[in-house]
């Protein structure tokens, strides 16, 4: 996996929360 990828889920998870 890409830590670019994985950053941009987390901060998706983070957003949404």
């Amino acid at each position: 996996l890409s830590t670019g990828n994985s950053k941009s889920f987390f901060v998706r998870q983070t957003k949404k929360s």
